[in-house]
């Protein structure tokens, strides 16, 4: 069986053809990268079974920009036709790209074998506006699509809130970028004694983080010994100043915006100082975040009217507090960390080769 995988680059989309490359057999996956992120440091892919397709022009902005990709879709839909065609399955990392949902809009015969992995944002904030012709579009590609998969069970049926999605359901799991090698590394210096607590609030400048939130419900503290770190350099950029300012005029010095990309390994080493990790999001986000800091056994507080909850809580059978309940937390319950098997948990899920290989082969088989 040919399967397709078509994705945007970045380095969850590398982690994954890592993964499959190196634990299944490769003539049976191709994968097409199509844009992503610029700042991720371009690598020569010497498999025979991957190829690049860069826009023209993607670096450009408003209305040039538009003008660019409108003009480079002939090119972009015969490479995806011939892909689709010659595929049995078509398995879609996160449907963000308007052209890829048009395009599958226009040739409906390739939803049959089409599967949607729900990454979150393509769920909850879809990339058009609401009540257009594109809305429709979106609309009737997502709920007519012939496979659907989530990293969470409870994404799925939200999306046959949203979408009245009716396509068969399966799981998808990807790669911690911050690998299992690099945490072992860093778990030798987990007594290092710290000089306050660590508190990192949300995990990009995405307005879904609800900082401003979270901000307030820790502002009881502000006269603890404590930092408080912000990951802002992935996201909306005006968002992020808005955050800095008003964490720093209520937290002073004690407010730390982390406004530039880290790689994956320097983040890593910034994780190893966080003690507590504080999520305010109202979707599912930000996993690779918690799997890295429960591995490490910090304190998590995640919402628990969100998708992920359960996951988190009844699957993998972690240890996570309520960010809902901290209002009513003093200091002293803030900070409090008793052991938990966080640790063992994660090793035995979502760090283990053995479990993500089970999840992805039940994938592959679902056609």
């Amino acid at each position: 069986m040919k399967i397709l995988h078509v994705g945007s680059k970045g380095p969850i989309y590398d982690g994954f053809i890592k993964f499959i490359n190196e634990n299944f057999e490769k003539n049976n996956h191709n994968f097409l990268i199509i844009d992503g992120e610029k700042k991720i440091e371009e690598r020569s892919y010497k498999n025979n079974n991957i190829e690049r397709y860069i826009s023209k022009g993607r670096n450009f902005k408003g209305i040039l920009k538009a003008v660019l990709l409108i003009f480079q879709i002939p090119i972009l839909y015969t490479k995806l036709f011939f892909s689709f065609k010659k595929s049995d399955k078509i398995i879609i990392h996160g449907l963000f790209d308007i052209r890829i949902i048009v395009f599958l809009y226009m040739f409906k015969n390739f939803l049959k074998k089409s599967n949607w992995v729900i990454w979150g944002g393509d769920l909850y904030r879809p990339p058009v506006k609401k009540g257009t012709f594109l809305d429709k579009i979106d609309k009737y590609v997502k709920k007519n699509i012939a496979y659907v998969s989530s990293l969470v069970p409870e994404d799925y049926q939200m999306a046959k809130k949203i979408n009245l999605v009716t396509g068969k359901y399966s799981r998808a799991i990807y790669m911690n970028p911050i690998t299992l090698s690099f945490l072992e590394e860093l778990e030798k210096d987990r007594n290092m004694k710290r000089e306050s607590i660590n508190i990192q609030i949300g995990n990009s400048s995405d307005p879904s983080n609800n900082h401003i939130e979270i901000i307030e419900l820790l502002k009881k503290y502000k006269d603890k010994n404590i930092k408080i770190y912000c990951p802002l350099s992935y996201g909306n950029k005006e968002y992020a100043q808005e955050v800095q300012r008003y964490g720093k005029d209520i937290f002073k010095e004690k407010f730390i915006g982390l406004l530039d990309f880290l790689p994956p390994q320097e983040y890593a080493r910034y994780i190893n100082n966080i003690d507590i990790l504080v999520f305010n999001h109202k979707r599912q986000q930000g996993l690779g975040n918690i799997n890295a800091l429960a591995y490490l056994e910090r304190k998590i507080y995640v919402r628990s009217d969100i998708s992920s909850w359960m996951y988190l809580k009844e699957e993998l059978g972690l240890e996570i507090h309520d960010t809902l309940s901290i209002g009513e937390e003093t200091f002293e319950d803030f900070i409090s960390n008793p052991k938990n098997n966080n640790k063992e948990r994660i090793l035995s899920t979502v760090y283990s080769i053995k479990y993500m290989k089970n999840i992805w082969e039940n994938n592959f088989n679902l056609l």
